[in-house]
């Protein structure tokens, strides 16, 4: 099982880094329910469907040196990202998903995520 995790996982790095959110949403259950810590929760895809759209044509985030790890129906994303900054630069995060599983469907997803300082 926990291959199987680590390359869905993989799936949904490769669906942001394309900009083509459909394979992440195929992912989901119906009633999934993403947290972002400090921020807002989002319940069901229709909800994540207009949060994520009412970004407009932002960017999404490109994640790398990410390391995963599974246990069970539960796993950890954790790495760096980067997302393009109101003044067109792009500014670094680092970053940790908490993901838990059931019928090979996401149903709870937490994210936290702090920028960098830009280096002195």
């Amino acid at each position: 099982m926990s291959d199987k995790i680590r390359a869905m996982i993989k799936q949904l790095d490769d669906a942001f880094a394309s900009g083509n959110l459909e394979p992440f949403y195929s992912l989901c259950s119906d009633d999934v329910v993403w947290e972002m810590a400090g921020e807002k929760t989002v319940n069901g895809i229709p909800a994540i469907r207009e949060w994520m759209g009412s970004m407009g044509d932002m960017p999404l985030p490109k994640m790398f040196d990410t390391v995963v790890i599974v246990d069970g129906e539960r796993a950890s994303a954790f790495g760096k990202m980067t997302m393009q900054n109101e003044k067109g630069g792009k500014d670094t995060y680092d970053y940790c998903d908490i993901y838990r599983f059931s019928n090979d469907k996401i149903v709870e997803l937490k994210s936290f995520v702090i920028k960098e300082k830009a280096a002195s």
